[in-house]
């Protein structure tokens, strides 16, 4: 610090000052102990606060910056995403804007709880000329994730498939939407723990959230071509409905009579979109419904949807590009495709 005597007349107007360095009995900046998470170079000092006016060195002058969300705001925002991409883990990384998978993060995150739900949802959907691009609203895909893809800032893949299915939809079109929900698993870590793990862990830039949970099941649409003979179409539908309810309910057995079987026949074309790559070469429809009756109440792998947690939740001085994520309003949703 530099300490300045009483200045003295040196004639012509000239002032002449002494200056001399002496140590000062503060610390100007302190040093956070070595077990807490936040980057020192992103704590600043208070314009209201003076570092003078606390000599108690204990005292830590330094805050968190006033556009800074606290830990309590950031972790109660969590966020489900459908997994177009299923590549994902607890621990990947989330580019939200974009819908990408950026990749795992190096932190541990062993301590994980798992909740069983083995719940099944089925509805059949009647075609339009336009409803190859609703059907992903229909089904409850979320609005951001349905313009990441109608803007082709992703690949189409899994369910969004069907947004290049190029035979015509019309009248006689049926889309059959059917979705097991067998378990979720999220971490239970406190975040500031998880950050600790290792310190020298940086997101990249684009990243906006943090996966921290996954949902597993099943999840597919099947895009029905019925024959043009309207006699004929509401028996088939009869048919879809019946199966329908098999697939919700809990009976063991999925079995149709001979003469509901030869109504299906009179599907002339099937066309699968599911998260499970097996089920998409099923060609099929009765063949889909008995492969899906059969995996009820087992142990289902695969990833359908994605919780996500904003990436301040886990470092809450990251200041990367995109880091506050803001969500599409509810008035555009309308407006998506």
């Amino acid at each position: 610090m530099l300490s300045s005597p009483p200045s003295f007349d040196g004639g012509n107007d000239l002032h002449i000052i002494q200056i001399e360095e002496i140590q000062s009995p503060y610390l100007l900046i302190p040093i956070p102990e070595a077990d807490l998470p936040t980057p020192t170079s992103l704590l600043y000092l208070s314009n209201s606060t003076s570092v003078a006016s606390h000599p108690n060195p204990s005292h830590n002058p330094c805050i968190l910056s006033k556009n800074m969300p606290t830990l309590h705001e950031t972790s109660s925002l969590v966020t489900n995403r459908t997994a177009i991409d299923s590549s994902g883990r607890i621990g990947s990384l989330y580019d939200a804007y974009k819908d990408t998978i950026i990749g795992p993060l190096n932190v541990n995150m062993t301590e994980k709880q798992h909740e069983e739900f083995k719940s099944r949802k089925c509805m059949i959907i009647n075609g339009n000329s336009d409803q190859k691009e609703n059907i992903l609203k229909t089904i409850g895909l979320e609005n951001e994730l349905r313009l990441s893809l109608s803007l082709n800032l992703r690949d189409k893949t899994g369910l969004a498939e069907i947004l290049d299915y190029s035979n015509p939809i019309n009248e006689y079109t049926r889309f059959f939407y059917y979705s097991y929900l067998d378990r979720e698993e999220t971490i239970i870590h406190n975040p500031v723990n998880i950050a600790n793990k290792d310190k020298s862990a940086k997101p990249p830039i684009g990243t906006t959230h943090i996966i921290t949970g996954v949902q597993t099941g099943i999840e597919i649409i099947v895009v029905l071509q019925l024959v043009a003979d309207t006699q004929r179409i509401v028996e088939i539908d009869n048919v879809l409905q019946r199966l329908r309810t098999f697939l919700v309910n809990d009976d063991k057995i999925l079995k149709l009579t001979q003469q509901e079987e030869n109504l299906l026949a009179n599907i002339i074309h099937t066309k699968a979109f599911s998260n499970i790559h097996v089920l998409r070469d099923v060609n099929i429809f009765y063949d889909i419904c008995r492969c899906l009756k059969q995996s009820q109440n087992k142990s289902a792998k695969y990833i359908i949807s994605y919780r996500l947690r904003p990436i301040k939740w886990l470092y809450p001085f990251y200041t990367g590009p995109g880091v506050e994520f803001i969500s599409l309003p509810e008035h555009l949703s309308n407006n998506i495709e």
